[in-house]
């Protein structure tokens, strides 16, 4: 009986983490479209006006806002395609790490790395998902708290299963014995074993973040993997 009761429990459980995923990844997929189609759209009008005018005036100062309105549309729109999580699974994870990277060091002024050791191949679309939105905010917690200068990750695609290591050279902080419900660091943990996916954060005050990430290669057969 005892038995059966821990069954019951765990399965309810997996079912809630299950649940709460889906309904945050429907609230990207809304935070994304309210950016991609009424922002977005909203600028580029805006642009339009500020360089009707920069031409009718030979304003120069006003041509370089509306350079730098383009930029902010560009930068929208990558941000979209990082909160979406149908156009987060339409990548090959490198591709997707690489953006993220290369995004944090040109706002920031930090310096990141990435490798990729192995041959990449596919992962299932809910480990994509949520080992990107994982590393996506350990990144954020570091950038945050830690005030890290450099950021590196590394990806091994290896036989059986594909490590990442991500790395940075922040303030580190202290481990806690358990990650307080409601906090990132738990929501992480909690997301990885939901989706079958092995994660370990170590850190320590004034020594920075290192974090270990590792997904089993999928099955020949597994339908629900990336492109």
């Amino acid at each position: 009986m005892g038995s059966n009761n821990v069954d019951l429990k765990a399965q309810l459980e997996t079912q809630l983490l299950r649940t709460q995923l889906e309904l945050q990844a429907e609230k990207f997929k809304v935070a994304s479209r309210e950016i991609y189609d009424n922002i977005s759209q909203v600028l580029a009008y805006v642009r339009f006006g500020i360089l009707k005018a920069a031409r009718q005036y030979q304003d120069e100062n006003l041509e370089t806002d509306s350079q730098l309105l383009v930029q902010v549309i560009r930068d929208l729109r990558n941000l979209n395609v990082h909160l979406d999580p149908d156009e987060i699974t339409k990548k090959d994870m490198p591709s997707l790490l690489q953006e993220e990277l290369e995004r944090i060091e040109k706002q920031l002024n930090i310096t990141t790395s990435i490798e990729v050791k192995g041959q990449p191949y596919a992962l299932p679309e809910n480990a994509v998902f949520i080992i990107f939105r994982s590393l996506q905010e350990c990144m954020q917690n570091a950038l945050t708290h830690g005030n890290p200068q450099n950021i590196a990750l590394e990806v091994s695609y290896n036989a059986k299963d594909v490590i990442f290591n991500l790395w940075d050279d922040g303030s580190g902080f202290q481990i806690p014995s358990q990650f307080v419900p409601g906090t990132g660091l738990h929501t992480i943990t909690h997301r990885a074993r939901l989706a079958g996916v092995a994660i370990n954060i170590q850190s320590a005050p004034g020594n920075g973040t290192h974090v270990t990430i590792n997904c089993s290669k999928p099955e020949p057969d597994d339908k629900n993997s990336d492109s």
